[in-house]
């Protein structure tokens, strides 16, 4: 354990020290010039990757032994920026690839408030332009659970005023980024997007050629949703799971969610209590928490579609039992409407007669419905999601608990955005 405490610190250490010296900034129109350097490691155990070929803006880098790379750029004076004063500005918010989101804009005297719900946490940047389009303003701001963000802006300021601290002036929109690919021996190219003129330090992660993609894409990027609050089935293409942490509603009397629904005993609601709790945070990369919240009782939240149809209310998974279902369970996904690929809500069906024999049945079900929708035949006997449904199989040896490989296929899933390509490719709209 201490050995991986000064190893993360000593990587920490070289990232502040690379990046010293450097991070200096020119601005031209709206093109700030810098020296760019970041850090490329391994997604799965966090190895530096030596001898990668990373490219930005036409520009090729490759990393040093300690998976450290830096694009040398020219470096000039820093001039001001002053820019009319306007105050019928409009707004737009966008994530870290550069991909504009949804949500309520709202412009305060000081600050805009964003109101994005359905957007995990993590960074995001305001782009304030004025009437004829051009940028006036960027902020960017953190965003932590369902919280709200506000970017502070001053509507009335004349100059641009983004500190890199060392006295510099940052001007650039979030609508200018760029591609960003990386290739090393072993592991599946990386392709994603980076808005260099931010200055930060690019950390980006590489999946090793071992992992088995293939199944993963069965599991994870296989299968159409259906849109929340209609009935309307989509096909879709890349990763589809939850952006924050669903709350759970365990559905405790008969007939309470459809007319097959059954009681559960107090071992099988235990039982899915313990998978939320202890199972899903290792999964989920801890999306799934000590702060989810699990609620019981006879009044689920539910809507009805556009069809009549039942549907889990926005941001919840509902769970019951029934002896209806065809399987040892079912699990079925809403997606946003806005963004499929993002799921807002759920509802898992248990088959009640086996009680809790079947602890697979409930940790896979509960799982799939976070993001790891399929089941594989690609995947290895002893996966959660392996697909062991023809005649002559051998018999599955899981007993309700993740193998190595179903972890792999969580970090993968739960670390890369929604709308992940094969074999490891980022989307922008």
């Amino acid at each position: 354990m201490k050995k991986s405490r000064l190893r993360k610190r000593s990587i920490l250490k070289k990232a502040r020290d690379f990046a010293v010296g450097s991070a200096m900034y020119l601005s031209v129109g709206l093109t700030p010039l810098l020296a760019q350097q970041g850090y490329i490691r391994g997604l799965f155990e966090g190895e530096p990757i030596p001898d990668a070929t990373v490219e930005l803006n036409g520009s090729t880098a490759t990393t040093n032994e300690e998976g450290y790379f830096q694009f040398e750029t020219s470096v000039g004076e820093t001039p001001v920026i002053t820019i009319p004063s306007n105050n019928e500005l409009s707004y737009s918010v966008h994530n870290v690839l550069g991909r504009k989101v949804g949500g309520n804009i709202i412009p305060k005297e000081s600050m805009v408030i964003w109101n994005g719900q359905n957007y995990a946490s993590g960074m995001y940047f305001l782009v304030a332009k004025d009437a004829d389009g051009n940028l006036v303003k960027t902020s960017k701001g953190v965003k932590f659970g369902s919280e709200n963000i506000n970017f502070p802006v001053n509507l009335e300021e004349k100059v641009v005023t983004h500190s890199s601290g060392k006295g510099g002036i940052r001007t650039q929109s979030t609508d200018s980024f760029d591609e960003f690919i990386v290739n090393a021996p072993g592991y599946f190219e990386r392709i994603t997007f980076v808005n260099s003129g931010l200055g930060d330090l690019i950390n980006e992660t590489m999946v090793d050629s071992g992992f088995n993609m293939p199944a993963y894409d069965q599991i994870a990027r296989s299968r159409g949703v259906v849109i929340y609050g209609t009935g309307e089935p989509r096909n879709i293409e890349g990763t589809v799971r939850w952006m924050h942490s669903p709350k759970f509603y365990i559905v405790t009397e008969a007939g309470a969610l459809f007319p097959s629904t059954m009681a559960p005993n107090q071992e099988q609601i235990d039982s899915v209590e313990s998978i939320i709790r202890n199972d899903l945070p290792v999964f989920t990369q801890r999306l799934v928490n000590e702060n989810t919240i699990i609620e019981q009782g006879n009044n689920p939240p539910i809507i009805y579609n556009n069809e009549g149809y039942i549907q889990a209310d926005s941001g919840y998974v509902l769970v019951g039992w029934s002896n209806s279902i065809g399987g040892l369970g079912s699990h079925l996904e809403f997606s946003n409407p806005n963004n499929p690929n993002i799921i807002q809500s759920g509802i898992v069906t248990l088959r009640h007669a086996f009680g809790t024999i079947y602890r697979i049945a409930y940790n896979q079900e509960l799982s799939q419905v976070m993001g790891a929708r399929n089941d594989s035949r690609l995947a290895p006997i002893g996966s959660l999601f392996y697909g062991n449904v023809e005649p002559g199989d051998p018999p599955g040896t899981s007993i309700g608990f993740y193998s190595e490989d179903d972890l792999r296929y969580g970090k993968f899933l739960f670390e890369r955005p929604p709308g992940n390509l094969s074999l490891d490719t980022d989307v922008r709209e």
